[in-house]
């Protein structure tokens, strides 16, 4: 349409149509919103974790086949980082994508009486490798997540949510509340 009428275009469906550099960058770390995510396989070397990856999807939900009324909820999807791959469409446009091992959330996902959840690794939603899988998602997506083994079961595995570095919430819900209060000294 570009060579036949003077239709223009946004910059960005230009660059997306001429397709993708021949080579993609897999990478084993990377920082995104706050948090810095490392492969498994760079972690189970380390002391600390940050192959733990979480995912916030909305979905449709219905009561029963009968139900007119669909709600819109949020699901959890608790997985492992396997590969960090950056697909290039030019020097401006790329996209990092992280590909996981998934926790099947019927199977492998539990929560406790307190609330807790559990994942289970034996449990995956993408056993094998089918053109029908989709075990990407994008970095931008990612929710940085740690997990703790259950003492009496060692397959289960507590999912604990970080939070960003250096960011603390206070539970505050004031907004008439200053961030410094001034606070008199004596001159001792």
């Amino acid at each position: 349409m570009r060579r036949t009428s003077d239709v223009t275009f946004y910059e960005e469906i230009i660059i997306l149509t001429n397709g993708l550099h021949n080579l993609a960058r897999w990478i084993n770390g990377y920082l995104m919103n706050g948090f810095r995510y490392r492969v498994k396989a760079m972690d189970d070397h380390r002391a600390k974790q940050n192959c733990g990856v979480a995912l916030k999807a909305d979905t449709i939900n219905y009561t029963s086949q009968k139900d007119k009324n669909p709600r819109v909820g949020s699901v959890y999807y608790y997985v492992q980082l396997t590969d960090i791959v950056e697909i290039r469409y030019s020097n401006e446009k790329k996209h990092v994508l992280f590909k996981c091992d998934w926790i099947d959330n019927i199977h492998g996902k539990i929560q406790d009486v307190f609330n807790f959840t559990f994942g289970n690794f034996n449990h995956l939603l993408y056993q094998d490798d089918r053109i029908t899988n989709e075990p990407f998602i994008l970095a931008s997506q990612a929710e940085q997540v740690w997990y703790v083994a259950d003492s009496l079961e060692p397959n289960w595995q507590v999912v604990m949510k970080m939070s960003q570095r250096g960011l603390f919430d206070m539970n505050s819900t004031d907004p008439e509340i200053e961030p410094y209060m001034s606070q008199q000294l004596e001159e001792n």
